[in-house]
C-alpha cells in the first residue's frame, strides 16, 4: 500500500511538472500561416496564438467520421473539437448544408469559489452561410494532419463571434 501511495504521488508530481512545462509558450516568432506541431492542434484565435498539449490531444476515426480534440494549457482551459463527416483527404466545409463542425469551449475557475467557475461555448456552423473549412492533407495508420480556419459563435453568452485562423493539426489517431 505504501508503494502504491508513493507511485501515485510521483505520477501526480510528473503531471503537475508537465502541465507547467507545456503551458509556457513563446510568441516571439513572426511566422504567418499554419504552424504544425507534432501531436498538437495549433491556431490563432482573434490573432492570439494557442497550441494544445500533445498529451491531451487526439484524433479518432470511426465509421467515416474524423474527430479531433485537444486542450490548451493556458490560464483559461480551452478545448477545441473538430468533427468531419468523412475520412479521406480533402477539404471539408463548415456551415451551409455541410454537417462538419468546430467547437471551442473555454472554462475558467474561481479560486475563491470552487463551484463558481464558468464555461462558454463557441460553435460552428451558425447562420445560413459557410463559416470556414478544414483541409485534411495526410492520413496514416497513426496520424492525421491538416489545416483549418473557421468562425464560431458564442452559444452560451453574448453571441460574439471568434475567428480561428492559421489552424494546423498533426494528431495521433487513437486506436481502440
Amino acid at each position: 500500500m505504501k508503494r502504491m501511495k508513493s507511485t501515485i504521488q510521483i505520477f501526480a508530481l510528473l503531471c503537475v511538472v508537465g502541465l507547467f512545462a507545456f503551458s509556457c509558450s513563446s510568441d516571439d516568432d513572426n511566422n504567418s500561416g499554419p504552424q504544425y506541431t507534432e501531436g498538437a492542434i495549433t491556431f490563432k484565435m482573434d490573432g492570439a496564438k494557442f497550441s494544445t498539449i500533445p498529451m491531451v490531444t487526439y484524433a479518432m476515426m470511426d465509421e467515416g467520421v474524423i474527430y479531433l480534440s485537444g486542450v490548451t494549457g493556458d490560464d483559461v482551459a480551452r478545448t477545441i473539437s473538430i468533427s468531419l463527416n468523412g475520412s479521406e483527404l480533402g477539404t471539408y466545409k463548415i456551415g451551409g448544408d455541410y454537417v462538419n463542425s468546430g467547437i471551442l469551449f473555454e472554462t475558467t475557475e474561481d479560486e475563491n469559489n470552487p463551484e463558481g467557475g464558468s464555461m462558454e461555448i463557441w460553435a460552428a456552423p451558425f447562420g445560413d452561410g459557410l463559416n470556414g473549412e478544414v483541409t485534411v492533407t495526410k492520413i496514416t495508420s497513426t496520424h492525421v494532419e491538416g489545416t483549418f480556419n473557421f468562425q464560431a459563435k458564442n452559444t452560451t453568452g453574448d453571441q460574439s463571434v471568434r475567428n480561428l485562423t492559421d489552424g494546423a493539426f498533426n494528431v495521433k489517431i487513437l486506436s481502440y
